[in-house]
C-alpha cells in the first residue's frame, strides 16, 4: 500500500454582508492537490434545487473526468466516444449506490441518477484501466484547491460546520469548525491506495476480456 500525508492549513475569516469564508492551502505529498475535495457536511444546499446534468466520456479507454462532484439527484450520462468497434460498460460495486450498465458502443449513453450521498466508484467491466470516482454531495459548499493548494468556500453562516477533506481513493477526514471563527487549524490525511481492479462479479481481469462482447 502507498501512503501520502495530507497536510490542510485552514484560516477563518469573516466575508462581507456579514456571511463568512473559510479559506486555506492544502498540501498533497506525491500528488496533485486538484485531485481532493473539500466540503462542508452540513453546508448550505444548491442556490437552484433542480437537478444538473453532468457528462462522463469514455475516450482513449479513460473515463474522462476521472473524479467527479455532483449533488443529489443529479444524472451523469456515460457517453462511448471511442471507435465504432470498441465497446465499454458502466458499472459501480464499490461505495454507496452500486449499480450495473449495459454495454455500450459509440455514440451510444449510459445515464445514472445519484440518489444516496456519498462516493461511487465507477469502472468498465472490459477494460480494466478505466476508473473514475464520483463525490454525491448533499451541500452545495465545496470546492477543489487549485495547483498551488489554495482553496475556498465563501457565504457561509456563522455557525459551526463539519469540514470534510475527500480524496478519489477514499482517504476521507473530518473535523469540526467554526465560520468567523479565529485561528488555524491543520488537518492530515493518509492517503488510500487505490481499490483492486475486480470485474462486476468480484472476478479478476483476464486478457482476452478486452474488447470482448458483454
Amino acid at each position: 500500500m502507498v501512503l501520502f500525508a495530507l497536510v490542510i492549513t485552514l484560516a477563518q475569516t469573516p466575508s462581507p454582508a456579514g456571511s463568512c469564508t473559510l479559506e486555506g492551502t492544502l498540501t498533497l505529498k506525491k500528488g496533485d492537490p486538484t485531485e481532493a475535495v473539500v466540503y462542508l457536511k452540513d453546508g448550505p444546499p444548491r442556490a437552484r434545487p433542480a437537478p444538473e446534468k453532468h457528462v462522463i466520456k469514455q475516450k482513449n479507454f479513460q473515463f474522462i473526468p476521472r473524479s467527479l462532484v455532483v449533488l443529489l439527484n443529479d444524472r451523469i450520462d456515460f457517453t462511448n466516444d471511442d471507435g465504432d468497434k470498441t465497446e465499454h460498460s458502466v458499472f459501480s460495486r464499490l461505495g454507496i449506490d452500486p449499480f450495473q450498465g449495459d454495454t455500450n458502443k459509440r455514440s451510444t449513453t449510459f445515464s445514472r441518477t445519484f440518489t444516496r450521498e456519498g462516493p461511487v466508484h465507477i469502472q468498465c467491466n472490459i477494460h480494466e484501466t478505466m476508473t473514475a470516482d464520483v463525490l454525491v454531495l448533499r451541500s452545495a459548499a465545496f470546492t477543489r484547491p487549485d495547483a498551488n493548494g489554495k482553496w475556498r468556500l465563501e457565504g457561509l453562516e456563522r455557525k459551526a460546520y463539519t469540514l470534510v477533506v475527500w480524496e478519489p481513493n477514499g482517504g476521507e477526514l473530518r473535523r469540526e469548525v467554526a465560520a468567523c471563527g479565529s485561528g488555524a487549524l491543520a488537518l492530515d490525511l493518509t492517503k488510500n491506495a487505490p481499490p483492486a481492479a475486480l470485474r462486476r462479479d468480484g472476478s479478476r481481469y483476464r486478457p482476452e476480456y478486452e474488447d470482448a462482447t458483454f
